[in-house]
């Protein structure tokens, strides 16, 4: 979308060569190349693209044809302006929902921008900037999935999906490592951050762009998917209102040795499922098998999630309201009517699932009566399910 865009500090300064103290703000990403990327499936919702009306206003038609590009090329993102106000945001989830695409905002502001991506299946697996280096992807939510339980407070889990996104990640390098880094390419690989022709940026893109693009693709030449979960783990910090966060333990042998190839120091790499109040980083907790959970809790034997777009789609249904939206309501951590209430639902996050004003009416009112309107639905949905 062609916006006027915000001079930010989203990214790390460039080392003392780079005069430049502000950077526009962008997301990058290369492919995890060790690692078959997953098939695509067809979508899991069944969209007549010929039947979508396009919006008459300039900035709808612009959203309109990104998204239609994307359906019909088989791109697989588009990256939305940071920049959007709260009313722009709500028209691309709205407009985004009738294409039948995940659609979700990560990051905080004032970098917090939308993401979609085709629903065809499992994410593309790939190794992002976003500020920090992370790899996202099937090889990251399969291991997600399967530690995700019943011991895990659903309103933890909303709190990181509306920091992230669906979406897990695991941190390859944190933001100030990423300035220790590109030193260190400097000195170990001249030829590579002296090779023009080494990155997709164009001419008009700032050095320290380039030089990140340089660094994403000599991680994704060192590291694997060889990652080993080690199991579930959970750290809290009494001092931040009895904060908690949940995570799977991981070990990662191709990135550890790239790290100490780059001279950054060992590191506790974890997917993060959930946390209470905030993500909990310090010193004196680690994120290794000091954290494993004693006795480790029993996995489901499936994904949660079918279960949970059942029950959605049934009270969706209950209603009166496409149960198209059941998707986007899971996939955004609303995985049940009672979640509503333990996550504090709220009509920007209705806006966030792409509901149009008149079905945002009509789940806010439900849950101003939730006791009893919740106790109603449940024996609807087990006298369903009993049939």
């Amino acid at each position: 979308m062609q916006m006027q865009r915000k001079r930010t500090r989203s990214h790390p300064q460039k080392y003392k060569k780079n005069k430049t103290s502000t950077v526009d703000f962008f997301v990058l990403r290369e492919p995890l190349r060790d690692v078959k990327q997953p098939e695509q499936t067809g979508s899991a919702i069944s969209v007549n693209l010929d039947s979508l009306k396009k919006p008459e206003d300039k900035f709808g038609r612009e959203v309109f044809d990104q998204l239609m590009d994307m359906a019909k090329t088989g791109k697989r993102f588009v990256d939305f302006s940071n920049t959007l106000n709260l009313n722009e945001r709500m028209r691309v989830h709205h407009i985004a929902e009738q294409f039948g695409v995940e659609h979700f905002c990560r990051g905080s502001n004032p970098f917090r921008y939308i993401c979609a991506l085709p629903r065809t299946g499992p994410r593309d697996n790939n190794f992002q900037y976003f500020g920090y280096i992370g790899l996202f992807g099937d090889v990251v939510d399969s291991i997600a999935d399967k530690y995700i339980c019943d011991i895990i407070p659903e309103e933890h889990r909303l709190k990181r999906i509306k920091r992230d996104g669906p979406p897990h990640h695991i941190t390859l390098m944190t933001r100030p490592e990423i300035q220790t880094a590109l030193k260190s390419m400097e000195e170990k690989f001249p030829e590579i951050m002296n090779d023009k022709s080494a990155t997709t940026c164009g001419e008009e893109d700032s050095g320290l762009k380039t030089d990140l693009q340089k660094l994403l693709k000599l991680s994704a030449e060192h590291v694997k998917g060889d990652l080993e979960p080690v199991g579930l783990g959970k750290i809290a910090a009494q001092e931040e209102n009895d904060n908690e966060c949940y995570f799977v333990i991981l070990n990662w042998p191709s990135a550890s040795k790239f790290r100490n190839l780059l001279g950054l120091e060992p590191y506790d790499f974890h997917v993060t499922l959930a946390f209470k109040s905030g993500d909990i980083h310090n010193s004196s907790q680690r994120k290794n098998k000091s954290a494993l959970m004693d006795p480790q809790p029993k996995l489901p034997e499936r994904p949660l999630h079918q279960e949970e777009v059942a029950k959605m789609t049934h009270f969706l249904n209950y209603l009166k309201i496409n149960p198209k939206y059941a998707h986007s309501f899971v996939s955004l951590g609303w995985v049940s009517p009672q979640a509503f209430q333990k996550g504090e639902l709220t009509l920007l996050d209705l806006g966030d699932v792409g509901l149009d004003e008149n079905e945002k009416r009509v789940v806010w009112q439900w849950t101003r009566n939730w006791e009893w309107n919740v106790k109603a639905w449940q024996q609807d949905y087990d006298s369903q399910k009993s049939h």
